[in-house]
């Protein structure tokens, strides 16, 4: 009797605990470097201290400031929110936050002034706390539609519980009250990062000649910003098959005019989407370097010492792509008799080592199975339906299937037009991998964004 009354105060405790994880929100909001970054590094902190996270878009919004404020103080802000569970009490996830906001470079700054991450706690289910240090829910939610909208992507039934007017109104209702912000993104930030492609070339196989002016091409890469890209992919030459490959020379007459535009506009923007190079040529990488490039992108698998070298220096990210031949030849595939997914991932795990002696460390590596390089349809689905396999590769994982001829399996229409079938696959793997590499963003967008908000779980507090 002893020993099961124990299991059974256990067991009470247990259920106990699991009653008082709670269901919070916070707001999210940072105006000072690279502020997409400083968000995604703030979800995965907050990962440690909530469960069943969940993010709203991403919203564009002018800085609240003073009237006497410095102009300097004058920079945007990205804003969002963060639902997820905990059972921590209020001033202890206070407490958590206010060490994140610490880790992140923010420590002792002067009110209103830019910062790289600012975390408040919206609401903590239907509680009303209100003490000196901690007012829940915010004080100013009512006034900050910055707060209120994203708080409403994620729980539109959640009503307001302070005594008053607007005790017991729905968050759905409150936000119709302040109004609509125009500027926002739909994306996701825990995963995966979308990688626009920006092609620079008279011969790609969807878009050639579409972009090979430095107008054409400025106006694309600004468009795919727009449109949510966490990183800008660029390159000059074409690896179709047939394509004619460039000289280092002739590839860099391509790519110089472009990267001067994008560097002087973002020097003097608020932009600070990430840059990559896609590029076979350490010669063109070392070029590039100056102009913010960060991620390299060496579709022939990154055998070029000087490359790795260039990489290993500055601490770049490195995508490594499986390949059979260069330009991808459509009769010279995998074999069809071995397995497709164990053949790549024994070609991934003995490049990696080879580029870990390099001095690059796996961290910085990126690992593309290459679909529809040197690869039959079927092989290409494939490796799509099993990308949980490359996770071993202890990696991050980059999906690059755009309108690629693998597609015609199930569709006839032409590259140009496979954004749909792009999108949705898309949406079906995105929580597989880290990156996305895509030639329409907004499309591929707005099906994950799609995905992700139809599968929430109803709102309880």
């Amino acid at each position: 009797l002893f020993e099961t009354k124990k299991i059974i105060d256990m067991l009470n405790a247990i259920l106990l605990a699991l009653k008082q994880k709670i269901m919070v929100i916070l707001g999210l909001g940072t105006n000072l470097g690279n502020r997409k970054a400083h968000l995604k590094t703030a979800i995965l902190l907050l990962q440690d201290i909530l469960t069943d996270i969940q993010i709203s878009p991403i919203y564009h919004t002018k800085a609240l400031l003073t009237a006497d404020a410095p102009q300097s103080w004058d920079k945007p802000f990205l804003n969002m929110a963060v639902r997820g569970k905990t059972n921590l009490k209020p001033s202890e996830l206070l407490r958590a936050i206010k060490n994140i906001e610490r880790q992140m470079g923010r420590a002792n700054a002067e009110k209103w002034s830019p910062r790289p991450i600012d975390i408040d706690i919206l609401a903590w289910g239907d509680e009303v706390i209100t003490q000196p240090a901690l007012t829940i829910p915010h004080s100013q939610l009512l006034q900050r539609s910055f707060a209120l909208l994203p708080l409403n992507n994620l729980a539109p039934s959640w009503t307001y519980p302070v005594p008053g007017p607007y005790q017991g109104i729905t968050a759905t209702a409150l936000s119709k009250k302040l109004g609509h912000i125009e500027d926002f993104e739909l994306m996701t930030l825990l995963k995966p990062a979308i990688v626009g492609i920006l092609n620079i070339t008279p011969d790609s196989f969807s878009d050639g000649g579409k972009h090979n002016t430095v107008e054409k091409a400025f106006a694309q890469y600004q468009l795919l910003v727009k449109q949510g890209a966490s990183v800008i992919d660029i390159g000059a030459e074409s690896t179709r098959p047939n394509a004619t490959l460039l000289d280092p020379e002739e590839e860099w007459k391509r790519l110089e005019p472009i990267l001067k535009k994008i560097a002087i506009h973002q020097q003097q923007t608020e932009d600070d989407t990430l840059l990559s190079l896609d590029s076979r040529h350490a010669t063109t990488l070392e070029k590039a370097l100056p102009f913010g490039i960060t991620y390299a992108n060496d579709v022939s698998g990154l055998y070029d010492e000087k490359m790795c070298r260039l990489i290993a220096q500055h601490q770049l990210k490195a995508i490594l792509m499986h390949h059979t031949t260069i330009p991808a030849d459509p009769q010279v595939t995998l074999s069809t008799q071995r397995c497709a997914v164990q053949e790549v991932l024994t070609w991934g795990k003995q490049r990696i080592e080879a580029l870990q002696k390099a001095g690059i460390e796996k961290k910085q590596i990126i690992f593309d199975p290459g679909i529809g390089f040197g690869k039959t349809p079927y092989q290409s689905l494939k490796l799509i339906a099993n990308l949980q396999a490359f996770h071993t590769l202890g990696c991050a994982l980059m999906l690059g299937h755009s309108r690629k001829s693998f597609m015609k399996v199930f569709t006839k229409f032409p590259a140009s037009q496979r954004d749909l079938q792009t999108a949705l696959m898309a949406a079906k793997v995105a929580r597989q991998v880290d990156y996305l590499r895509v030639h329409n963003v907004k499309a591929t967008n707005e099906a994950i964004i799609t995905h992700h908000f139809t599968s929430l779980p109803t709102y309880d507090t």
